[in-house]
């Protein structure tokens, strides 16, 4: 392998791009594209009534045919054309909201036709490296049966599980349209931390921008904006999305259901709030980066220049007495010698006391910033509420 396609995969290995769909030109509707990128498909299965739970049945085709009992399929990985295309017979899933489960990335949004409800949603979390990872997660609802299909292995549903083991709360005793509010809710609810760490993110980077900026610092600063751009454009559209189900009264959500979304739809509006906010500090970030580096430059610039101000007269002096002139009566001169480094360090002090008093070499910034509390002082109590 060449250097250049080292590199080259080394970058598509570190760099985070962006996905689009690609559709099959001329293809009909309904046709299925199965990636051999993708990862491996694993199902795992929930068959549940208020009274029994069972993990992973083998007689999974007759419990989901028992009305009494709620099947929950968890598909994770979408590489296997023969394993989606079996839990897609089991459950009644039409080809058209087959290929939107399995051509991802699908934008977010819900569709209700025939007694099926779909849901496509993005599932935040971070991967094993600790890197944000970024997933759209199918919701598929008819009658007793949910199935869920992720792309990547691993979920935010660990504590729905567990939930269900422990037999507490309402999930074990409602129905279908319940349980993919919770996993919904569950997906909305993983959000926040993400956005909390990020947030404690750019905080660190802003500080060194403003105290430390150096060159190894810009790579961290355009990852973020790039994680903060991810996060923008996964969290954003499920306002429209979680708007879209309360509008639709023909989807099959119970009003209690409603209700609950109704509260998550806020969560999501709140997220999305945070992450505007995350992407214009990213953004301003590198504008406070860049500005740190020229007023550090400056700062460098400026003690240079001081000292060659000082050292110019200097130099001068020593000029004129290095000439080799016969009749140079300071050269004879017993006090000469001792003289011209008198003067010469009467003229570096005096230009060292000149350039002080110009606040070159010095802000003054804690005269700055006591006549700066006095003034906010001064405002704050001309402003109190008496």
């Amino acid at each position: 392998m060449t250097r250049l396609a080292l590199l080259r995969k080394r970058f598509m290995r570190n760099t985070k791009r962006l996905r689009f769909r690609r559709p099959n030109v001329g293809a009909r509707p309904g046709v299925l594209v199965f990636s051999d990128e993708a990862t491996e498909t694993q199902v795992n299965s929930i068959c549940y009534s208020p009274d029994v739970l069972r993990h992973n049945p083998e007689d999974l085709e007759d419990l989901v045919a028992n009305k009494d009992v709620l099947c929950w399929i968890d598909v994770q990985g979408l590489k296997s054309e023969v394993e989606i295309k079996r839990i897609a017979k089991l459950a009644s899933i039409p080809d058209l909201m087959l290929e939107d489960i399995v051509n991802v990335p699908q934008r977010s949004r819900s569709d209700s036709v025939d007694g099926r409800l779909l849901i496509v949603t993005r599932m935040i979390r971070p991967d094993k490296t600790g890197a944000i990872s970024i997933e759209q997660v199918s919701i598929y609802v008819y009658e007793n049966i949910i199935v869920t299909f992720q792309e990547e292995e691993g979920d935010v549903f660990s504590a729905i599980r567990q939930r269900l083991h422990n037999a507490k709360g309402p999930l074990r005793n409602s129905k279908a349209d319940f349980l993919a509010y919770t996993l919904l809710a569950t997906i909305v609810d993983a959000y926040f931390p993400l956005l909390e760490h990020m947030a404690d993110r750019l905080q660190i980077l802003e500080h060194y921008a403003l105290m430390r900026p150096t060159s190894g610092l810009l790579r961290h600063l355009v990852s973020a904006r790039n994680d903060a751009l991810r996060l923008h454009r996964a969290v954003k559209p499920q306002k429209e999305l979680f708007a879209g189900m309360l509008r639709d009264k023909t989807s099959l959500l119970s009003e209690e259901v409603r209700m609950y979304l109704n509260d998550s739809h806020d969560h999501t509006i709140q997220a999305a709030d945070v992450t505007d906010t995350l992407r214009e500090m990213s953004i301003n970030l590198l504008n406070l980066y860049m500005s740190s580096m020229a007023n550090h430059t400056n700062d460098k610039m400026k003690v240079l220049t001081i000292m060659a101000s000082i050292f110019i007269p200097l130099t001068f002096i020593a000029g004129v007495y290095g000439m080799n002139f016969d009749y140079m009566p300071e050269l004879h001169v017993v006090w000469g010698y001792p003289a011209v480094w008198i003067v010469m360090a009467a003229t570096a002090m005096a230009l060292m006391i000149y350039f002080y008093r110009k606040g070159w070499i010095t802000d003054h910034n804690r005269d700055l910033d006591q006549t700066l509390r006095e003034h906010f002082s001064e405002i704050a109590t001309r402003h109190s509420v008496k």
